[in-house]
C-alpha cells in the first residue's frame, strides 16, 4: 500500500503544480483540492506517520476516503474494488467530467460502469475478485490508463525490469509507470513483482 500511497501523492504534487487558472477541460489543472483535511481524522494516521502527507494530499484531492469508521487503513491491502474507484477518480477529474458516482448497490458500481464505458478496464470482474487484493499487475493496467501518455511524461528510460516478462499484458503499463516516476520498484534492482 506505501507505493501506492505514494503515487497519489506524486499525482497531487504534479497536480497543484499547475497554476488554476490554466485550467482547461481535460489536464493536470482539474486537480484541486476538494475536501479540508483536518489532523486527527483517520484514527490510524498519526500526523508523524510515514503516510500521513500522502493520506492528506489524497483525501484533500478526492482521490481516497478511507476505508470507513474514521480509519484510512495505510497498512491494508488495496483492493481491485478500490484501485478501480481511484482510477475513474483520477480519469473523470482529469477530463474535468463529475460523473455521479454515488448510490451503487455494491457501493463500487457506478465506478464499475464508468470503468468499463471509458475503457479504464475491458471485462467486469465478479464481486469475489472486486473485494481481493489487488496484484501489482493490475493495479499498473488499470491506474497507467486513468491517464493519457501526456500526463505521464517519461523521466526515466527503463526498458526493462528483472522479473518483468516483457511479453505480459500488463508489461507497457508497467514500463509507462516506471518511466514516468511512479513506480520505482520493491528493491534496488528495481523488481516490480506483479503477483
Amino acid at each position: 500500500m506505501r507505493k501506492f500511497v505514494s503515487f497519489f501523492l506524486a499525482l497531487a504534487i504534479a497536480a497543484g503544480l499547475c497554476a488554476p487558472a490554466l485550467a482547461v477541460e481535460e489536464g493536470l489543472a482539474n486537480f484541486q483540492k476538494v475536501h479540508s483535511y483536518t489532523e486527527g481524522q483517520f484514527t490510524d494516521v498519526a500526523a508523524e506517520s510515514w503516510c500521513a502527507e500522502s493520506v492528506r494530499a489524497a483525501f484533500e484531492y478526492g482521490l481516497m476516503d478511507g476505508v470507513g469508521g474514521g480509519r484510512f487503513a495505510p497498512d491494508g491491502s488495496l483492493t481491485l474494488a478500490q484501485t478501480v474507484v481511484m482510477a475513474c477518480r483520477i480519469h473523470s477529474t482529469y477530463l474535468g467530467e463529475a460523473p455521479d458516482f454515488s448510490g451503487g448497490e455494491p457501493w463500487y458500481q457506478p465506478y464499475l460502469d464508468y470503468a468499463l464505458d471509458s475503457g479504464l478496464i475491458t471485462r467486469d470482474y465478479s464481486d469475489g475478485e472486486l473485494g481481493q487484493a489487488v496484484t501489482r499487475a493490475d493495479f499498473a493496467v488499470i491506474v497507467g490508463a486513468a491517464l493519457p501518455d501526456e500526463a505521464l511524461p517519461a523521466i526515466n528510460s527503463v526498458t526493462s525490469l528483472p522479473d518483468l516478462d516483457a511479453n505480459a499484458t500488463y508489461a507497457a503499463a508497467v514500463l509507462k509507470l516506471y518511466n514516468a516516476g511512479i513506480l520505482t520498484g520493491s528493491d534496488s534492482a528495481g523488481s516490480f513483482k506483479p503477483t
